[in-house]
């Protein structure tokens, strides 16, 4: 795919509290992986935990996104996103902005 074909990709997935999902389990491709310079991250009703450094998150580890929270990760970073939902089921909305 062209580089300038190449815009803004946005993917969800369900995060539940039973497994941690990592930013290859939304399913963007390569290239965009590969272009992208900053990650917006929301989720729906319910809160989850997130951490970038390679570590996996807890119910307790972490950097809390709730509803009212928007997490903005820059650069290269962001390839190492891991979420867990906190006590149940959530919908994770990630947007990669080149």
């Amino acid at each position: 795919m062209p580089y300038r074909a190449l815009l803004n990709a946005t993917r969800a997935a369900t995060v539940t509290a039973a497994a941690v999902v990592e930013l290859s389990d939304f399913g963007f491709d390569v290239d965009h992986l590969a272009v992208a310079r900053r990650a917006v991250v929301s989720t729906d009703e319910n809160a989850v935990m997130a951490t970038w450094s390679g570590v996996d998150p807890t119910n307790t580890l972490g950097h809390q996104v709730t509803v009212i929270t928007t997490l903005y990760l820059t650069g290269p970073s962001f390839v190492n996103l891991k979420l867990i939902a906190l006590n149940t089921t959530a919908t994770v909305t990630i947007t990669l902005e080149r």
